[in-house]
């Protein structure tokens, strides 16, 4: 480094000579050292050796007169000035400064500098001697990285280690091991046997395992057992072994990490017993609602007898006494009749509604197309015939997975509605439509141009005998919408309307593909 006390008399300005006064040797030195020199005077260079041209990449021209802090990098200005001015002032010697300094060509190197004052020409200078210290810069973030990372892992590791010897006994533990796993101190853990700290049911199993290391050389994972703590409470850990090896290749001992899964293990066992409870609940569940479906079942069907003795005899009694009633009588009849019938309608609309789950078949192919053709043909026949409607499918559709029965009914009341609920006077247009959506599944829309429904009523519309027109209006048992709900969500798909009232509806479900 250049020290305080280089003699100089007078400056020779923007000359590769050496100013005068310096000896022959002094200059020789200049030139050659291993350092980058230079002589700064109000901020500009006065003087610069070969290695500082060199280490810059400028040339002693291009140097002389230039601010020496316009080499520096931009980020490093204010450091580079605050030390120069500590160390010009310093009256124990200058302190080296580290800072990055830009080539002509772009490069950024860091470079150890130090600074002096000295009398140049008569007027105050400083001189300043560096070296290019980039490599050990690059090794140093290198090992500062490394050591980041290192660290990194011990802080967040969160498993024990420990190392026995073959007796057993700990020769070493980490904190973990000693302050969270067995809640002892290091000094009290090491040289006490690791059986002293595991369940006395589990013992033999780990001793096994010790010993198949021993004798296979070969690492054991995965050993879980109770461990028990200093307060005496009781742990669960999932233990790895591997053999401790001498530089001869000896097994010494044994190393393990141990890994605290007491609140996992309670866990999975309070899971389990939560598991058996919903078993349980789910099997009355199911008792439940068999012996609900069975009672409708049996319900329904116990009573269709009975009124059908009453519609079939109020009927005889009826047409017996035919110009006998009075026009009063007549009508209680026809009541009582009608009672009976709509009452069956019911009884039959349940039994429907029940068999959904009950008669249910394993899903299979099944062709729509197929099934709106046969429905044409057969169940919806009648009505197409007396309301002169039309079905229509554009594109034919695609199949589904589902059960068949189901898929018939599904689209015979759909289908069945819209012919009904048509505009009077307006034959009704039955439109059907489907197409691809997430999840593997199937979007169909059934689309009409009738009466339609008011929005304030669509969050009803799938409830069982929930009914929006007078039964003079509009036959039906108000039964049908929940059946095709029940159809649907039994398949795994969903359900819903688009309608305005006075412009049709749209009902729209989707089924597996």
């Amino acid at each position: 480094m250049v020290t305080k006390s280089i003699p100089v008399e007078r400056q020779n300005e923007k000359s590769q000579a050496m100013p005068t006064g310096w000896g022959e040797v002094a200059q020789a030195l200049l030139r050659s050292a291993g350092l980058g020199i230079y002589i700064v005077q109000e901020g500009r260079f006065q003087y610069i050796n070969p290695l500082f041209q060199n280490s810059t990449g400028y040339t002693e021209k291009e140097l002389l007169g230039k601010y020496s802090l316009d080499l520096v990098h931009s980020e490093d200005r204010g450091v580079v000035r605050k030390k120069a001015i500590e160390n010009l002032k310093s009256e124990n010697g200058s302190i080296p400064y580290e800072y990055r300094l830009v080539k002509k060509n772009g490069e950024i190197i860091w470079v150890l500098e130090e600074v002096t004052s000295i009398n140049y020409g008569g007027k105050r200078a400083t001189v300043g001697s560096f070296m290019d210290i980039t490599a050990r810069k690059k090794l140093e973030e290198v090992i500062e990285y490394s050591e980041k990372r290192y660290r990194t892992v011990l802080d967040e590791i969160q498993d024990a280690y420990f190392e026995v010897d073959l007796k057993g006994a700990f020769t070493f533990v980490n904190d973990q091991m000693s302050q969270q796993h067995l809640q002892y101190s290091k000094e009290e853990l090491l040289g006490m046997n690791y059986k002293t700290f595991t369940a006395e049911e589990d013992i033999k199993n780990v001793y096994e395992a010790y010993n198949q290391v021993y004798r296979t050389g070969e690492p054991r994972l995965s050993i879980g057992h109770s461990f028990i703590r200093k307060d005496r409470t009781r742990g669960f850990s999932d233990v790895s072994i591997s053999p401790l090896k001498n530089a001869k290749g000896e097994i010494i001992g044994f190393r393990g990490i141990s890994r605290d899964i007491t609140a996992r293990k309670r866990l999975e066992e309070e899971r389990e017993a939560l598991l058996q409870d919903i078993k349980k609940i789910n099997r009355k569940l199911e008792e439940a609602n068999k012996e609900l479906q069975d009672f409708v079942y049996i319900a329904s069907h116990d009573l269709r007898e009975p009124l059908r003795k009453i519609s079939s005899f109020g009927t005889l009694l009826q047409d017996s006494l035919k110009g006998k009633l009075d026009e009063d009588q007549q009508e209680n009849f026809e009541f009582m009749i009608d009672g009976a019938r709509r009452m069956q309608n019911m009884i039959d609309a349940l039994l429907t509604y029940s068999r959904l789950t009950t008669k249910a078949k394993p899903p299979q192919r099944v062709d729509l197309n197929k099934v709106i053709e046969n429905l044409k043909k057969l169940e919806l026949a009648t009505l197409l015939d007396e309301t002169q409607g039309g079905i229509h499918v554009p594109k034919p559709l695609r199949s589904v997975q589902a059960d068949p029965s189901q898929m018939h009914q599904l689209f015979q009341n759909l289908i069945g509605n819209g012919l009904k609920f048509h505009k009077e006077g307006i034959a009704p247009e039955i439109t059907i439509r489907a197409h691809e959506v997430e999840n593997n599944m199937i979007r169909i829309e059934v689309e009409d141009k009738g009466i339609g429904i008011d929005e304030k009523y669509h969050g009803q519309l799938f409830t069982m005998f929930k009914r929006l027109h007078s039964r003079e209006q509009y036959e039906g048992t108000g039964i049908g919408l929940a059946s095709c709900k029940k159809i649907v969500e039994r398949h795994g798909g969903n359900i819903g309307i688009k309608s305005t009232l006075g412009k049709g509806s749209t009902f729209w479900f989707t089924l597996p593909r």
